[in-house]
C-alpha cells in the first residue's frame, strides 16, 4: 500500500508544466508549498522565495547607472531556463528598470555555463555592446569567462546574480561589476519552518519574501555580508 506524504515542498522547474502535478497533489489531499521558483496556480499554500522582480528590478538600475557614463549603449541578457518563474521574473524586473535604454535580446542557456561563454562571445562581435546581465550563477559565470578571456572588461559592463566562489573572483578582479545575492539558508529555513508549522494547524503567509542583496567590490568585504558570501567551509572539523 502507497503511503501519501502529509506535504510536499516543491521547487518548480517549469511554472506551467507542474501545474498539473501539483492539481493531482490537491485532489489527493496533500497541500504543496513552492519555493524558489513557482508554478502557475493559486493551489500551494505559500510560496517562499526571493522576489525576483525586485531583484531584477537591482540589477537592473544599477546597469543603467553604470551604463550611463559609457559611449557603448547596448544591452544583452542571458538568463536561464525560459519557462522557469525565477527567469519570467527576474527578466520582467530588469526590463522595467531599464525602460528607455536599449535592450537587444535575451539569450537562454539552459542553465549551461559552456552555452553561456559561447552566446558571450557571440555578443562580444557587437561593437555597440555596452552592458550584459546574466540572470543566474551558471550564466554569470559563462558572461564572466567570456569577458575574462577577451579581456573585455574595460568594454562591457557585467551584472550578474548568486554568489559562487568564481563569480565573487571575478567580481574582486573587475571581470562582473555587480551580483544580486540571495539569501538560499534563509530560503530553506522559512520553507521548512513555514511547512512545520502549516501541519501544526497555524496560519502561514502566502508568500515570503526572503530577500536580495547589490553586492559590488565596494561592499562585498563589509562585515555584514561576511557569512552570506564567505560561509564557513570547515563546520565540523576539527580545530
Amino acid at each position: 500500500m502507497n503511503s501519501v506524504p502529509p506535504l510536499i515542498i516543491l521547487a518548480a522547474t517549469d511554472y506551467k508544466r507542474l501545474v498539473p502535478s501539483v492539481e493531482r497533489a490537491s485532489e489527493l489531499g496533500i497541500p504543496v508549498v513552492t519555493f524558489d521558483s513557482a508554478v502557475n496556480s493559486t493551489i500551494p499554500v505559500s510560496f517562499i522565495a526571493t522576489d525576483n522582480i525586485e531583484a531584477g528590478e537591482k540589477a537592473g538600475t544599477e546597469m543603467k547607472r553604470l551604463i550611463f557614463a559609457r559611449d557603448r549603449k547596448e544591452i544583452a541578457i542571458v538568463s536561464h531556463i525560459k519557462e522557469t518563474a525565477t527567469a519570467i521574473d527576474r527578466e520582467a524586473g530588469v526590463r522595467k528598470a531599464l525602460e528607455g535604454e536599449t535592450i537587444i535580446g535575451t539569450w537562454f542557456i539552459d542553465v549551461e555555463q559552456e552555452k553561456a561563454y559561447r552566446i558571450t562571445l557571440e555578443l562580444l562581435k557587437n561593437e555597440n555592446l555596452g552592458g550584459i546581465i546574466a540572470l543566474n550563477e551558471a550564466a554569470a559565470l559563462g558572461v564572466g569567462d567570456a569577458i575574462a578571456e577577451r579581456k573585455a572588461e574595460d568594454r562591457v559592463l557585467v551584472v550578474g546574480f548568486d554568489n559562487a566562489t568564481q563569480e565573487l573572483a571575478y567580481l574582486e578582479a573587475g571581470v562582473i561589476d555587480a551580483l544580486v545575492v540571495q539569501r538560499p539558508y534563509n530560503m530553506g529555513y522559512m520553507t521548512v519552518k513555514s511547512a512545520a508549522e502549516f501541519l501544526l494547524g497555524k496560519p502561514i503567509p502566502s508568500f515570503i519574501d526572503t530577500g536580495s542583496i547589490l553586492i559590488t567590490r565596494e561592499n562585498m568585504f563589509s562585515r555584514e555580508y561576511q557569512e552570506l558570501l564567505f560561509p564557513v567551509q570547515n563546520i565540523g572539523q576539527p580545530e
